[in-house]
């Protein structure tokens, strides 16, 4: 009996069905928790490896982009980025294990709600969830894994670029060192009297050489982008030789030097001097002439008169004027172009053909302002006289210093602003007498101020062409600019109303103002390669002095003392800026 009731009872069949079922069960549960996990789990991955795909495309891009843009290194991620971005790895990887924590916790608690009858089935449930849980971690250690790789992988090829990018550096130094040392040694292989043309600008202001406003040196002008191919300031000379060769010529004595064949410098900056002088006095000449066609009876050296080829009160005899002047100008200037500058039609065809808004606005606007200053002042010239007239274009500097300082952010100095009052003053003392004569001389002043604000816009839009085209080039598209306008204005808007009281001595009058242009901007050229640029400009200043002279001279066109006083400090204030452009370019030399 004692046996009988130690031993367990005997399980019927229905009970063992009935934990085979519940086995089955939770087996089937297991199961399917395993698969949705492991569906998660693959969604997740593949999610991952689009995520891989992506990264990998942006770094592909970020490599094309720093090919491109090898000078802008400030776009790389910088190291504080690149720990920011390990910790959003970071927590992108705690979120999606908490996420799927929490949802395996929300399946585990809603199978162990009810109750399993047996204690094989919780044990064997249990080992499941253990195993499931190591997976599950497993799985874990493995994407956190995959993205530090991902996250290496990243770091070491923006390492190699920046380390691409410093090579590309060292390697643009060393091309521009050979350069430069390439540069000297050619240079010091050419003699002084066969540099070649200088590149700076060649102004006429109604004839008149007068340099633009110069940037700052220490700050280089705004830019669009584009790379700028000719210099932003007033050109300087010609570029110095090597310390070595300057080292040579300083211990060379002159009588060596003269021994040698090669002409003194002296007279090559005689000739320079000779050149501009006789540029200044022909385009002085021009002025002249432009008040003997335009007045009534003109008395040449009180020997013989003049009758008026055409009466200068309107718009449509000036333009007359300024187009047979073009005729004479621009088909010989464009076939000595290439005389000039050797690639002049080529840089020509090249700006036709360019789609720079900024360099087309510049060029053709400078030619735009530079005829209606032409216009403006042919009409000033014959209602007050060419010396005061031209006097009063000379004050362009009070336009162009205020729109370099807002434009260019060339601050004026005190020097500058002298200079402003000294020329303001000239001004007035020059203009004050014409105020009280007639009302022509008032519309007079009025034309030859507005000749002055047109030309400094000029001047500035000038400046900025010279930054991509060679001056010959820029010249010759003016020149062509101001033949069309005066063209189409002629035959459309202003046609001539009354014909030319001697249509033979205007003719004449149009060969002898386009030939003095030619002649003093020929002669200009040849003076500034000989000279500089910045002598030049100081011997350019006497253009009011000298057309005053001449008037006075030729046409007995008399001023009285406060004119010739104010005519004084205008040219004095040129050339006081010209002191000034001259001095700033000698200091850096200087320093050398």
């Amino acid at each position: 009996m004692g046996e009988s009731q130690n031993r367990p009872p005997e399980s019927t069949p229905n009970d063992r069905q009935a934990v085979d079922q519940v086995l089955r069960s939770v087996t089937q549960d297991l199961r399917s928790l395993q698969q949705n996990l492991v569906s998660q789990l693959s969604q997740d991955i593949s999610r991952l490896q689009a995520e891989r795909s992506r990264l990998q495309t942006e770094i592909d891009t970020l490599q094309t982009q720093n090919s491109q843009l090898q000078s802008e290194h400030e776009v790389l991620l910088s190291q504080q980025q690149q720990a920011q971005q390990k910790v959003w790895a970071k927590q992108l990887a705690q979120a999606l294990a908490g996420h799927l924590y929490q949802i395996l916790s929300q399946r585990l608690t809603a199978d162990s709600n009810p109750s399993l009858p047996g204690g094989n089935g919780n044990g064997h449930t249990s080992q499941t969830l253990m195993a499931l849980d190591e997976t599950l971690n497993q799985a874990l250690v493995s994407l956190q894994q995959d993205l530090n790789s991902y996250h290496s992988s990243l770091t070491q090829q923006l390492d190699r670029m920046q380390s691409l990018e410093k090579q590309g550096e060292v390697l643009l130094e060393t091309l521009v060192s050979r350069l430069s040392d390439r540069l000297q040694s050619e240079l010091a292989r050419i003699p002084q009297d066969s540099q070649s043309f200088p590149t700076g600008p060649h102004t006429l202001a109604n004839g008149f050489r007068v340099e633009p406003p110069s940037y700052p040196t220490d700050t280089p002008p705004p830019s669009n982008g584009s790379r700028s191919t000719y210099p932003t300031t007033s050109p300087p000379p010609p570029p110095p030789p090597p310390p070595q060769m300057v080292r040579s010529i300083a211990v060379i004595p002159p009588q060596s030097a003269s021994r040698s064949g090669s002409a003194p410098r002296f007279n090559v900056a005689q000739q320079g001097l000779i050149l501009i002088l006789l540029s200044t006095l022909a385009l002085s000449l021009h002025n002249v002439v432009v008040r003997i066609v335009s007045t009534e009876q003109t008395s040449i050296f009180g020997v013989f008169n003049l009758s008026r080829s055409i009466e200068l009160k309107s718009l449509d005899a000036a333009l007359l004027i300024l187009w047979l002047r073009m005729l004479v100008v621009v088909p010989v200037m464009m076939g000595i172009a290439s005389f000039l500058y050797p690639a002049s039609w080529r840089d020509i065809k090249s700006f036709t053909l360019s789609r720079d808004p900024r360099l087309i606005r510049s060029v053709i606007g400078s030619g735009v302002f530079l005829f209606l200053s032409q216009v403006l002042i042919y009409i000033a010239i014959a209602s007050i006289g060419p010396g005061v007239a031209v006097t009063i274009l000379f004050m362009y500097p009070l336009i162009t210093v205020p729109l370099a300082w807002f434009l260019f952010g060339d601050r004026p100095s005190l020097i500058r602003w002298l200079v402003m009052a000294t020329i303001l003053f000239g001004v007035v003392l020059t203009t004050l007498p014409r105020l009280t004569v007639t009302n022509v001389s008032q519309w007079g002043i009025f034309s030859a101020i507005l000749s002055g604000i047109f030309f400094a816009l000029y001047l500035i839009a000038m400046q900025i062409s010279f930054r991509k085209l060679h001056p010959v080039p820029v010249s010759v598209v003016q020149f062509i600019t101001i033949f069309v306008l005066t063209s189409v204005m002629l035959t459309i808007w202003f046609p001539v109303k009354e014909p030319p009281n001697n249509l033979l001595g205007l003719l004449l009058g149009g060969i002898v103002l386009g030939s003095l242009t030619l002649v003093g901007y020929l002669l200009n050229n040849l003076g500034v390669k000989r000279l500089g640029a910045a002598r030049a400009s100081i011997i350019a200043a006497s253009g009011p002095v000298l057309t005053a002279l001449l008037a006075f001279f030729i046409t007995a066109d008399e001023l009285q003392a406060v004119q010739w006083l104010g005519i004084i400090l205008v040219t004095t204030g040129i050339l006081g800026l010209s002191f000034e452009r001259m001095f700033l370019q000698a200091r850096p030399q200087n320093g050398r």
